[in-house]
């Protein structure tokens, strides 16, 4: 299990994740069982960025990803419910 938060920590360095979404999702995993094993995430983002492992290339790509994580911490994303298809013959709900 620790490996695995270290883990987690090293990839969002490596795909340029933004740190304060890193934060963000620390805290959130942080109440789920085993409780503040998720602590360890952003030791991996630091432990990744000390020994300057290689990251994501593609830096348009970066890019992105940094926007709609920030843009997540907002609260502007689409909720998962409006992608998935709705079962035949269930009404819209009007908004």
């Amino acid at each position: 299990m620790v490996r695995a938060k270290l883990r987690y920590g090293r990839c969002y360095y490596v795909i340029r994740a933004h740190p304060l979404f890193v934060l963000a999702k620390t805290l959130y995993r942080a109440l789920e069982r085993p409780y503040l094993m998720s602590l360890l995430i952003p030791l991996g983002y630091l432990m990744a960025a000390l020994h300057r492992e290689p990251r994501l290339d593609d830096l348009p790509l970066a890019e992105y990803l940094r926007r709609e994580q920030l843009d997540r911490l907002r609260g502007r994303t689409l909720r998962q419910e409006e992608w998935l298809p709705r079962p035949l013959g269930q009404q819209q709900e009007e908004r």
